[in-house]
């Protein structure tokens, strides 16, 4: 009957850890929701939530800008300042940015990348925003005063005077000549 399983203590000895960090930030803090794009200068730039080891992205005042650093090789990184902060003075992304997703932009754009990110409010609605920028250091956020989008309460459970409105994680995609 040992014979028929297809198991083995030899296979039981091999594994893989495809889950280990590759980045680690900053002592005290973690890295979450990442994106990776590989620059037009040749590195790879990674752009990431921050937020404070121990804490929940629930506490205030965690998780409220992007980490951004780069690698020649995905192994040495160099961190840069961070980029596309929370915003106060403009509710719809007063609490958290989360899920950063950069891109190198179409032919034709305002500058060569795009990101695409979720803002936060007081009441933890959430709204995608959009940023632009001509070298992946600094960035132009074109959402600041409102958010690119959120999704119609015709077909969607979104009220930005509720609470919880769920519109997060966006991705840039090209269909047809449209972005």
């Amino acid at each position: 009957l040992a014979a028929l399983t297809p198991f083995s203590p030899a296979l039981a000895l091999f594994s893989e850890d495809f889950e280990q960090p590759f980045y680690d930030e900053a002592a005290g803090l973690y890295a979450t929701d990442h994106t990776l794009v590989r620059g037009l200068d040749g590195l790879y730039h990674l752009f990431y939530i921050v937020g404070r080891a121990g804490e929940s992205w629930s506490v205030p005042g965690n998780e409220i800008d992007f980490g951004h650093a780069s690698s020649p090789d995905l192994v040495h990184w160099t961190v840069h300042p961070r980029v596309i902060p929370i915003d106060p003075s403009h509710g719809w992304k007063s609490r958290n940015v989360w899920a950063p997703h950069v891109m190198v932009a179409p032919d034709g754009a305002p500058a060569p990348y795009l990101m695409a990110y979720t803002g936060v409010d007081s009441s933890l609605n959430q709204a995608i925003g959009i940023a632009t920028s001509g070298d992946l250091f600094t960035w132009q956020d074109l959402s600041v005063a409102a958010p690119a989008y959120h999704p119609d309460p015709s077909w969607a459970e979104w009220d930005s005077g509720g609470s919880w409105s769920n519109c997060r994680d966006p991705f840039l995609a090209r269909i047809g000549g449209e972005w």
